[in-house]
């Protein structure tokens, strides 16, 4: 018999992923919420680099994919520095990472630098089966840079693009859609990492075309599940 089609729920909750990444969240609250993402059926959590072994552990065994950052959240690192974090990370069983972009490149017309960062981190992440997600910090760049780097990014093998490293508000990510949009490749998505608090903020996302949208607040897991469907 052919599987039933999952609920409009069970889609939205593949959609979200959860950011660990403030401050002041430290390791007991990235267990619990990571034990709160794995109940609840989300597709990913994002953890600081100090949190994966811990985010690993307790994910083991769900679908939702323990995640990590390289390079955040301005990408300035070098390529030796982001390959190290990148192999160690994989190593210890991260599924998808979210490497920021050297926009200092961008700006230096070295478009070979940047694009080799890239590129590195792509073919750990191949070779390891795990997903990356580019991180874009388009408030940043001139409207021409963005364009730029969009279009080398959907010429990589990145699973997804990020508009903004999710520092500020999610508005960040609505205001550059379209220019990302002009270069966007089909074999790559879009992801928010921005604040997402409420339920309007994630569907007008979706509708934006964002495919992965992250939950910043682990206070407001339970609550934006609850009011989901209403």
């Amino acid at each position: 018999m052919p599987k039933e089609n999952p609920s409009h729920a069970d889609q939205s909750k593949a959609s979200i992923e959860v950011n660990l990444l403030a401050p002041e969240i430290a390791e007991k609250e990235t267990i619990e919420a990571c034990e709160a993402a794995k109940s609840l059926g989300f597709a990913a959590v994002v953890v600081k680099p100090c949190y994966v072994h811990q985010a690993v552990f307790t994910l083991r065994g769900s679908d939702t994919k323990p995640a990590t950052v390289i390079g955040y959240p301005f990408g300035d690192q070098s390529k030796a520095v982001k390959v190290a974090g990148a192999k160690r990370a994989l190593t210890e069983g991260i599924l998808e990472l979210n490497l920021v972009a050297n926009t200092a490149y961008l700006v230096d017309n070295n478009y070979d630098l940047f694009e080799e960062d890239i590129r590195a981190i792509c073919c750990l992440a191949r070779m390891n089966y795990a997903f990356v997600n580019i991180i874009l910090n388009c408030q940043f760049l001139p409207e021409d840079l963005i364009v730029s780097g969009a279009k080398f990014i959907a010429e990589t093998e990145a699973h997804w693009i990020s508009p903004s490293s999710g520092l500020g508000k999610v508005e960040d990510d609505e205001a550059y859609i379209s220019l990302i949009k002009q270069t966007q490749g089909e074999s790559i998505k879009l992801k928010s990492m921005g604040k997402v608090e409420n339920k309007e903020t994630y569907v007008r996302l979706q509708e934006l075309g964002f495919d992965r949208i992250a939950l910043n607040d682990p206070r407001r897991f339970q609550n934006f599940v609850k009011n989901e469907g209403n």
